[in-house]
């Protein structure tokens, strides 16, 4: 990891980014640091540099090759994360019970068992052992730093309960609730007024009793991005707020570089980097959102979320899946798996239920939005 440098510092958000070499000879990727401060921001990079470096697999365990229908341990059959794909791009093969793929040690957060977890599905970028197959793209999602085995864990878990809420309101037409402004932090109202554009701030509420803050901005200028987003999940509503400004901002300085903004089935930075966004999710544009207040649990340690957690993942009979990459006696890296949840969105599976389920505990019809393409920034 090369020296942290500012990419922005002058919006009261600062951002730091550092080139990571990946293990293997595989080139480097950017590791984004964002926070209100420098030092906030820096540990945000370093953190995620770390992550990056070790879900290439540099401290990969022996693994085992074989199909589910052979594998002799306990493992997690892929069809429970909603595998096959309904379409495998080129270079992956259709997930079967009788596909040999490559297995890694994991545990089962819940029950506390070991399990067998599908190598493809924990590192990123994968690359398979020799007659193995390929099934599913590479993702970070789930990966995670921490100052301990704890303190990571319960962040992959954050990340992935982020996710699974931003997937079912960009697939759906369902609202999201506006966050009253008394509820917004006094510094990050400071912030916005220093922006020629607007904010708005959302609850993406959740089976999880998470809260999950999304920010998005539409710029007045006419130069740089037209818009922007970012999300946040932490153990409280202020400093989910806070984490999804900084991102938001974070995306906004990247999308104005004007940097990889043209149309790509990889990603969706080109309809954020136009403003095409605001017709495809009129929904986090709206002024007309339900403005409710909030009522979290208060979590008075690490530990104490990490439980509530787990406990609410058992509650919608799904099981978490980890698998520790690093740990040492100052850092740790794990990367968490979550039926339905891990990957990519559901409306890529052939057999995910997962919507239906969220849309179930909301108490809301199930309407899908016209919009197929990659929610990936």
């Amino acid at each position: 990891m090369l020296n942290p440098v500012y990419a922005a510092d002058d919006s009261g958000v600062v951002v730091v980014n550092a080139p990571v070499f990946m293990a293997n000879g595989r080139g480097f990727e950017v590791a984004g640091g964002k926070g209100l401060g420098a030092d906030q921001s820096f540990a945000s990079c370093i953190g995620e540099g770390i992550e990056r470096h070790f879900l290439t697999g540099v401290w990969q365990a022996k693994s085992t090759r074989a199909s589910f229908e052979q594998i002799t341990t306990s493992a997690l059959d892929p069809k429970a994360l909603g595998y096959p794909l309904r379409v495998n791009p080129p270079g992956q093969v259709p997930y079967t019970p009788q596909l040999p793929i490559e297995w890694v040690n994991g545990d089962c957060l819940t029950t506390g068992t070991h399990v067998s977890l599908p190598a493809n599905l924990v590192f990123a970028p994968y690359t398979p052992a020799v007659g193995s197959g390929r099934f599913s793209m590479s993702s970070t999602n789930g990966a995670a730093c921490g100052a301990t085995l704890e303190d990571a864990t319960v962040q992959s878990l954050l990340e992935l309960v982020e996710r699974d809420a931003f997937w079912f309101y960009s697939r759906t037409i369902s609202q999201p609730s506006n966050i009253p402004v008394a509820s917004i932090p006094r510094e990050v109202q400071l912030l916005m007024r220093s922006f020629n554009g607007k904010f708005r701030i959302q609850e993406l509420r959740n089976p999880f009793n998470i809260p999950v803050v999304q920010v998005t901005y539409e710029s007045n200028l006419r130069e740089g991005s037209r818009t922007a987003r970012g999300t946040g999940a932490t153990m409280t509503l202020e400093s989910s707020i806070r984490r999804a400004f900084s991102e938001c901002i974070q995306m906004y300085e990247s999308l104005s570089t004007g940097l990889e903004v043209s149309p790509s089935p990889m990603d969706m930075r080109s309809i954020w980097y136009t403003g095409e966004v605001k017709e495809i999710f009129p929904e986090f544009f709206s002024e007309s959102g339900r403005v409710e207040d909030s009522c979290y649990p208060k979590f008075s340690s690490n530990e104490a979320l990490l439980q509530h957690l787990l406990e609410s993942i058992s509650a919608q009979s799904m099981h978490p899946y980890r698998h520790v990459l690093v740990e040492t006696s100052t850092i740790s890296v794990v990367k968490c798996l979550l039926p339905e949840v891990s990957v990519v969105d559901s409306s890529y599976f052939k057999t995910s239920s997962r919507f239906e389920s969220f849309a179930q505990w909301a108490g809301t019809d199930l309407v899908h939005r016209d919009y197929s393409g990659s929610l990936f920034m």
